[in-house]
Order: C-alpha cells, then structure tokens, then sequence
C-alpha cells in the first residue's frame, strides 16, 4: 500500500486480478476486493490508476456485491459530495458509476448520500442517475 512503490506493472497486475475475480464470480474474494477499492482510490487520486481503471473497480465491487459493498461505495460517494461542495469537480463518469453501482446493489445505506446528490453542484445527468438509483433502493 506504499504507493511511492507502484508502477504500471503494479497496476497492470491489480487490475489482470480484479478482472480474473470477476469474472470467475469469486465471491471467497469480495473481502480482498473490497479492501483494494480503499487503495484503489489512493491510486486514482495520485493519477496511478486512470478513469477507465477505477470505474472497473467500482464495477467490481458491485459485481461481486459483498456485504460491505453498498456501505463501500456510499462512503465513497459521500466524499464526492464533500468534494462538490468545497467547490471540487470529481469526474462525472466516476460519480456516474457509483451511482449506477450503488443502484444495482439497492442497498438503503445509500439513500442519504444518493439523495444529497440532488442538492449539490452535480450535472442534470448525475442527478437523473442518482433519482433512478433512489427509486430501486430496497427500503
């Protein structure tokens, strides 16, 4: 977790595993996964990890919908928003598949955070995203 230490090597690994997860539905590794999506993000805030890379880990996080997964990503997301109203700009294809993610996995922790989307300095898109993802919460 030394990210001084990680090069695209590095990366091309996480990743080539993420996806070998995935797809083999290795559900005996959501805890693993779970815990890379915390480093994941250190990666993408130090420029490591690209959109495109980081979108796939939310999505595997979804994917492998854990216990811990809607409370994961609606952590994440919950920053986003702290970001936006300090006036930050996160990406909107990041903030778009979390909301989708969290969505999918329905999990009612989300509603606070997915609700405060509506309020904030988010584009009509990520809005509209996050009233879909409200309404297939399983409250």
């Amino acid at each position: 977790e030394d990210l001084s230490k990680v090069a695209n090597e590095t990366i091309d690994l996480q990743m080539a595993a993420i996806d070998v997860i995935v797809k083999k539905n290795w559900t005996q590794a959501c805890d693993l996964v779970t815990r890379y999506f915390s480093l994941s993000q250190q990666e993408y805030n130090a420029g490591l990890l690209n959109e495109t890379q980081f979108i796939g880990v939310i999505k595997a996080v979804e994917k492998l919908a854990s216990l811990d997964a809607g409370e994961t990503l609606s952590s994440y997301l919950n920053v986003l928003n702290h970001d936006t109203e300090q006036g930050k700009n996160p990406s909107s294809a990041v903030v778009l598949a979390l909301i989708n993610s969290l969505g999918s996995l329905g999990d009612k922790v989300a509603f606070d955070y997915l609700f405060n989307v509506q309020h904030l300095n988010y584009s009509e898109e990520v809005i509209t995203a996050a009233r879909d993802a409200l309404a297939r919460l399983k409250l």
